[in-house]
This record gives C-alpha cells, structure tokens and sequence, in this order.
C-alpha cells in the first residue's frame, strides 16, 4: 500500500497498538466498525489508497448493496444500513434493472440470431416464434432483444 496518509491512520495505529492487532487487522475492524455505524468514508479513503479489505468486511459491503427482496430475514437484522446506487447528479439516470434488460436481450437476441443461422432467410417470425415458446417472453420482446443487437454479422431477413 502506498503512503498516502488518511485521517485515520494515527487511530488505527492506537487501535492496533491498544489490542495487538497488525495494522491491517486493525483498519478492517475500524473500517468494519464505520460501516456498523453508517459511514462510508473510512472505506472510501482506503479503498482509494489501493487498500483491500479482508473477506468478512467484503463480504459485509455485498450484504449491505444486496436488494431488501434478496436477503434472509436473519441475515436483513444483521445488517442495519444499505450502500445504494444512485447517480450524483440531479438528472434522471439509468434504471436500476437496465443491466437486467441487457443481458437478458443478450441472451434472446443470441438464441435468436443462432435459429435464424440454422433456419435459413425469411426465418425471423418463425425464430421469435420458437424463442418466445422457449424463454415465456413475448414474441415482441424477444424481435426487440433481437433488432437491438449490434449488426455484427446479422443480415437481414424480416
């Protein structure tokens, strides 16, 4: 890690000293502790300094960006703040499932361009046809995930 100096470090330093923790020990209790407590900026501070924490505290961050649904009920007790994204500024951002719809268009859209390989031309209508009995999603759905995809390739066969 380089040295680059936090407003932490003289804390960390006592901590490790007080308990006979290494320094890295004692950062990830500390940066664990903030997180316990509602604050972010020790692990911003550190992560911005190439620090990597240990598993516990990784694995504590991907409980508190985990979405409420996706959580047990014990394990939701445990955790008491959620990291969210949201985009910094005022304008409206990107939907929350549009990393979701892409790949999900991804996958139809492929399964479709590969019917239409094997079918031959003037197959589009029948390969929707196919994907969508396959996948449960609409046949309009799966033409859009198809027509979106980039043109690598795709011919023309409406």
């Amino acid at each position: 890690m380089d040295d680059l100096e936090t407003p932490y470090d003289e804390e960390i330093s006592d901590w490790a000293l007080e308990k006979g923790l290494s320094l890295d020990q004692a950062r990830d209790r500390f940066i664990f502790a903030a997180l316990e407590m509602g604050d972010v900026a020790p692990l911003c501070c550190f992560l911005l300094r190439g620090y990597v924490p240990a598993l516990a505290v990784r694995q504590h961050i991907g409980l508190m960006l985990a979405r409420e649904q996706s959580l047990a009920d014990s394990i939701r007790a445990r955790v008491h703040y959620r990291l969210e994204i949201k985009p910094r500024l005022l304008r409206r951002g990107p939907r929350r499932d549009k990393f979701e719809v892409a790949l999900r268009n991804r996958r139809l859209g492929r399964r479709m361009a590969k019917l239409i390989e094997e079918i031959g031309p003037g197959s589009y209508l029948s390969a929707a046809k196919t994907v969508s009995a396959e996948t449960g999603w609409s046949e309009q759905t799966v033409r859009d995930a198809y027509d979106d995809q980039p043109a690598k390739g795709k011919r023309s066969t409406k």
